[in-house]
């Protein structure tokens, strides 16, 4: 398992059957949730509203909005494993 592949925030459960870990989201999700969370945020991002068309996707889609996330994660991993 790479670490990207690996729990973000692992939560170690305990039942009558004994102890299990459940695992959540992976840190690549976990990562690229939190670009996107980011790009999105930029008023003068991908999504703009304007006076004729109100608000819509600018030079962007919702499936590269998710690439670039995912890149975002997957550069951020490579680093950490320097």
């Amino acid at each position: 398992m790479s670490n990207g592949e690996t729990p973000a925030m692992p939560v170690k459960v305990v039942t009558g059957a004994g102890t299990k870990t459940s695992k959540g989201l992976t840190k690549r999700e976990m990562f690229a949730m939190h670009a996107m969370q980011g790009i999105l945020s930029n008023s003068g991002g991908v999504i703009q509203a304007n006076s004729r068309s109100g608000t819509s996707w600018c030079n962007c889609d919702a499936s590269g909005l998710a690439q670039w996330s995912l890149e975002c994660a997957d550069a951020l991993l490579a680093e950490l494993e320097k």
